[in-house]
């Protein structure tokens, strides 16, 4: 909830310039904890003792929420529309827009200590030990535990933009935009408790707190940026034609793209410890990305400039519309992960060493066996303890890109004046080019720069007809 101000009407001076204004406030509603009576871990409740001999720290500096209010949100919009000449429009603007957290990310906050604790039981498969009278069977500390920071800050992103738009003809015109953003506070899982770099047997050894294991952590240290130019030519529909043309030249750069890995991105950090060296492509960044979509009518039979008067064409010819949707882009960054010699940190990430060659190799060498090289990484060099963070950076090999074009045909057969058949026929992937998925990208694994599969299925077909009245 949160409260906004917006003038009703934008302000439009003598010189044609239009400004909109729109002052706003956001507040997130933080989660609370609502006690339920019995078996209340929360408050020590004697009838669920845990077994992990933990003593938890509860007092006026943590209520019952998840995690401090942030209620300076503020979240001004600014946007001016200027009219050169009566075809030239000149438009700028600029926005603060909170991002309300996701699903995954409220429940990692609120299954940590002290709201819920976890542990790993074994189970005797012929004399159950397990029960709701006695569920722990272990002593001691947990190895995994949950922790979140309790006065992080909203997330939020910082957006801008300057364009022109230009009336080439009555029906056509070309509109090129810079555009800019960038994001501030992220959340992002970390792990704390991490080891040092060492030849130690066991690497609890060298941790900070040697009895535990990892700590994922839930907190916002993630920071974004993307910059782009953006060129669009629209034709509106007339004469049977209609088309749009799109086309991005742009660059995401983060140190963390996601909360979850089915971001793309790798769910922890490789080194807790410097954050900065996560720095790079956003996993979902694209160089270049051009789509053209299209209709067209064809001009014949009844009522259009060819064979007007000729029923057998109008039957025929008449009516016919053909469409498609061509998308031209680049391929998404792709991170190499190592197989031996990692820290184990709890979860993080483990990076390769880089040998200095580029793994990107020319278009023309690239093939499915061998899509980047696998010479630009090994696993360990041999400088520096046995275990160690790797030194390669994240996002460097550039996965495939996609080529496709689907298609559709479609034609009305009159019945009355308010009845008609339409008979429809659409292709997908018309050429049958493959969309690959992307290679293999962990050493010492048998896809190991390998292409595997494909994103989207071969070329489909189907038909359909469809009555209206």
């Amino acid at each position: 909830w949160g409260l906004r101000w917006e003038y009703d009407q934008p302000f439009k001076d003598k010189y044609d310039a239009i400004v909109n204004i729109d002052f706003r406030w956001d507040h997130s509603i933080e989660p609370t904890y609502v006690r339920a009576g019995h078996g209340d871990p929360y408050e020590g409740n004697p009838a669920f003792r845990l077994g992990s001999n933990i003593n938890y720290v509860r007092d006026q500096r943590f209520g019952d929420t998840a995690y401090r209010s942030d209620y300076d949100d503020l979240a001004p919009r600014l946007g001016i529309a200027y009219l050169v000449t009566p075809k030239t429009v000149l438009r700028t603007g600029f926005g603060i827009y909170y991002v309300r957290d996701i699903g995954n990310a409220t429940f990692d906050i609120v299954r940590n200590a002290p709201f819920t604790i976890r542990r790993n039981e074994p189970a005797n498969t012929v004399r159950p030990n397990l029960s709701f009278e006695q569920p722990f069977q272990q002593t001691g500390a947990p190895t995994f535990i949950l922790i979140n920071q309790f006065g992080e800050p909203s997330s939020y992103v910082n957006q801008w933009s300057f364009g022109i738009q230009r009336e080439l003809t009555r029906d056509m015109s070309l509109e090129v935009n810079y555009f800019g953003a960038s994001g501030v506070h992220l959340r992002r899982l970390t792990t704390y408790n991490n080891a040092e770099p060492s030849d130690a047997p066991n690497q609890n050894l060298v941790r900070p707190f040697p009895k535990f294991g990892g700590f994922q952590n839930m907190n916002a240290p993630s920071h974004s940026s993307y910059h782009a130019l953006q060129a669009r030519l629209q034709h509106r529909f007339a004469r049977g034609f209609t088309l749009l043309s799109s086309f991005a030249y742009g660059k995401a750069i983060d140190n963390g793209s996601g909360i979850r890995t089915t971001d793309g991105d790798s769910l922890t950090p490789s080194n807790n410890y410097n954050l900065e060296l996560e720095r790079g492509l956003s996993t979902y960044d694209f160089r270049r990305r051009w789509t053209n979509s299209w209709l067209y009518e064809l001009p014949v039979g009844k009522g259009k400039r060819f064979l007007k008067a000729a029923p057998a064409a109008d039957f025929i010819l008449g009516g016919w519309q053909v469409g498609g949707i061509l998308t031209l882009q680049d391929g998404f960054p792709l991170t190499a992960y190592c197989s031996s010699g990692a820290i184990q940190n709890g979860g993080g990430s483990c990076y390769p060493d880089a040998t200095g060659i580029n793994p990107n190799l020319p278009r023309g060498e690239q093939t499915r066996t061998r899509f980047f090289d696998p010479a630009a990484f090994i696993n360990r060099g041999p400088i520096g303890p046995k275990f160690r963070y790797g030194n390669s950076a994240r996002d460097t090999i550039i996965g495939p890109g996609i080529i496709n074009l689907d298609a559709s045909a479609n034609k009305k057969f009159t019945l009355t004046e308010s009845k008609f058949v339409e008979f429809r026929t659409e292709f997908f992937n018309l050429p049958n080019h493959p969309i690959w998925s992307p290679p293999g990208t962990t050493l010492g694994q048998p896809n190991y720069g390998v292409i595997t599969g494909t994103k989207i299925d071969s070329r489909q077909i189907q038909f359909a007809l469809k009555l209206v009245f």
